[in-house]
């Protein structure tokens, strides 16, 4: 055992159990707390050094195949992370909910050196196993984390840096953990901070990718405090059914939501758009020439929305009933009367509507009856027969 290591676990020793407080009092508060949680909880003694566990290949493959494809749409943040620190001796890593190492991606040289400090596929990272390092304080807190050399609680580890942040799924439970570590780290903590910002900022992306996929059957709302930043990096999203119930949203809009919603009376997941925000669907895809906002709990969001494909904006069942000119034509042909759902959506806008049938099939009265739903009920309807018109008027 070299010196270094002796004086860091004297020093977790001494930290823990309160001998010498402060002559350690640089340590962060959040290591203090998992060391503590590695000695009290976890039943970890500081003084048993362990090395990197790898589970076997028959074990990695189990834990590939439950994450299933999400490691798919992770490898593009992760090779699009790597190209920006691969010349600085990094290796980048995705860890699953377990603390296994599901993808990396590494230089060649000095493969070995990964493998042996558990920077490597396989590599099981968890508080309760490994002690204090960058995964298992993501997969306890749910935050980002960087710990830096002496920070870790084995010994084993001191030599590394690593810096982690979570994934999210729209349900809001952790699914994977994006790590960036380095064997031969300079001695500043500080200078992981600008890793921290990249790491956080790819983990963003890649649970926006994991939520557009797995909700593509569903609306895309994008809510954000800018409307600038609206379609580029939106604040919040959430996922929306044709029943206009809400199926998830990302971690930001979890967290925001559980600050601002009156818990005695509202909940996320399941929830009616419309309950929630007072405005339908709908409504706000009807609106012209402006941004649409929403109000909730006094703050005012600006409003993106992505119709699932083939389902215009309309189509969205609405909550409110039709108008009665529209009611009078339903029929028992659900497919009329989902026509009828999107006509509904759009009588009070300015967006043109074309109806296609063969003679006879009414389409001159679904127009008249559009006409007399929305805003202008109060002016004459106007039929206009083109086949009527002479051919060299039409010319003229």
């Amino acid at each position: 055992m070299l010196a270094k290591q002796v004086r860091h676990i004297n020093d977790v020793l001494n930290y823990v159990y309160g001998t010498e407080p402060l002559r350690l009092s640089g340590v962060d508060t959040c290591i203090a707390e998992s060391w503590r949680r590695c000695v009290h909880h976890h039943g970890l003694n500081p003084e048993e050094m362990k090395e990197a566990l790898i589970l076997p290949d028959s074990r990695l493959r189990e834990h590939q195949e439950a994450i299933g494809d999400f490691t798919d749409i992770a490898r593009y943040g992760l090779q699009a992370l790597w190209k920006q620190i691969r010349d600085m001796g990094y290796v980048v890593l995705v860890a699953d909910a377990d603390g296994v190492v599901v993808d990396s991606l590494s230089s060649d040289s000095g493969r070995l050196a990964w493998k042996q400090a558990g920077l490597y596929l396989g590599a099981l990272w968890h508080e309760r196993q490994n002690g204090t390092s960058a995964v298992g304080m993501v997969l306890e807190t749910g935050e980002p984390a960087v710990v830096h050399r002496n920070d870790h609680f084995d010994a084993t580890h001191i030599g590394l840096s690593c810096t982690a942040a979570p994934v999210f799924d729209s349900q809001n439970r952790l699914r994977a953990v994006l790590d960036v570590s380095a064997l031969t780290p300079v001695a500043a903590k500080q200078s992981q901070y600008w890793v921290l910002q990249l790491v956080k900022h790819f983990a963003a992306l890649i649970e926006t990718a994991a939520f557009i996929r797995n909700h593509k059957q569903d609306w895309l709302i994008r809510l954000g405090h800018a409307a600038e930043f609206l379609d580029v990096t939106p604040e919040y999203l959430l996922a929306v059914n044709d029943e206009g119930n809400i199926t998830g949203a990302n971690h930001a809009f979890h967290q925001w939501f559980a600050l601002h919603a009156d818990k005695s009376s509202q909940t996320l997941i399941g929830n009616g758009f419309e309950q929630l925000f007072g405005q339908s669907l709908p409504e706000l895809c009807g609106i012209q020439n402006r941004r649409p906002t929403l109000c909730f709990d006094g703050l005012t969001l600006f409003v993106g929305i992505t119709q699932p494909p083939r389902k215009p904006a309309a189509a969205l069942r609405n909550s409110t009933p039709l108008p009665p000119e529209l009611a009078k034509l339903c029929s028992p042909d659900s497919r009329f009367n989902q026509t009828l759902q999107r006509v509904a959506g759009l009588a009070d806008t300015q967006v043109p509507v074309l109806i296609n049938g063969e003679t006879g099939s009414g389409k001159e009265l679904l127009a008249r009856a559009i006409h007399l739903s929305g805003n202008r009920a109060d002016k004459p309807f106007i039929a206009v027969n083109c086949a009527a018109i002479p051919e060299n008027l039409i010319e003229s």
